[in-house]
């Protein structure tokens, strides 16, 4: 294990500081990233030294947020909404005494693993979670912005070399949902499929249907693209709210292949991300349905 006191954070604060300058327009004074790669090996680089120094030194990355399985399925958390006990608490003390508050994460689950982006703020004042909110396009460009400026330093980027193992067993944080689903997993799933199903016709409407929606469009050269089987059966399971993960465990594939299909997926019908590969697909069903 590398020297806590050689952690690029540490030695080059002020750059990081300087990629992060961006954020405090919004009054927010805190940004962390996390990455949790294939290997279950922990790094992350963030722009609060004297925290990360702590962090690192009390093992907290075995508490934290990444590893509580109530939240594995979330693409946003509002850190005021966790209940926290043990080491999980004393981390949030521990930052608060620093004036890090009213944390918001972004979570990306991408081919290197999954990527928590922690934002948060000095403000005492709960309502600033509204903030976050109200400008998650400004915060999620901002994250691309933070890769961009992170991979032209080699000497920041050294800090994703500092890995550090996890105890899958020592998070002691989970959301408080108030006793109310938060309508993820076979909730979530269900949801989209009534979104997708047939309202008129027999069964061989919605045999027309799924053989129709076997080709989608792409969205600027409005070109037909195929779907092998296995492809549609990604496209499907992830328009349901599935990780990859999660997707690979359903149809016996590698999760390595799960991303690679839906990469190439993305490539074949011009979309940048998940989001647009879903509105993609849902496009497709509605068009069918209106033939």
């Amino acid at each position: 294990m590398n020297a806590i006191s050689k952690h690029p954070v540490l030695l080059h604060a002020s750059d990081i500081e300087d990629i992060c300058r961006p954020l405090n327009k919004l009054n927010i004074s805190y940004f962390a990233h996390v990455n949790i790669d294939k290997d279950d090996q922990f790094s992350a680089v963030s722009n609060h030294p004297e925290f990360h120094k702590r962090y690192l030194q009390q093992g907290y990355h075995h508490a934290d947020i990444h590893l509580a399985n109530s939240v594995l399925t979330a693409k946003y958390i509002i850190w005021d909404s966790l209940i926290c006990s043990g080491e999980s608490e004393q981390m949030n003390q521990d930052a608060e005494a620093l004036n890090i508050r009213h944390t918001f994460t972004i979570i990306d689950k991408n081919a290197t693993g999954d990527h928590f982006y922690h934002f948060s703020t000095h403000i005492k004042q709960p309502s600033f979670n509204q903030t976050y909110l109200s400008n998650i396009d400004l915060l999620e460009m901002f994250v691309s912005y933070f890769h961009t400026c992170m991979n032209h330093s080699k000497k920041l980027l050294k800090a994703y070399e500092f890995k550090y193992s996890l105890d899958k067993s020592a998070a002691e944080c989970n959301i408080n949902t108030g006793g109310f689903s938060l309508g993820l997993g076979d909730t979530r799933a269900e949801f989209m499929r009534e979104l997708s199903m047939p309202r008129a016709g027999s069964k061989t409407e919605a045999k027309r249907l799924q053989k129709n929606n076997a080709l989608l469009i792409h969205k600027d050269t409005n070109q037909a693209v195929a779907l092998y089987r296995q492809q549609m059966k990604c496209m499907i399971l992830l328009m349901e709210g599935h990780t990859a993960r999660e997707i690979a465990d359903k149809i016996n594939l590698s999760c390595r292949t799960v991303n690679h299909y839906l990469e190439n997926l993305r490539n074949k019908l011009g979309c940048r991300t998940s989001k647009e590969l879903i509105s993609a697909y849902y496009g497709q069903i509605m068009r069918s349905k209106a033939l």
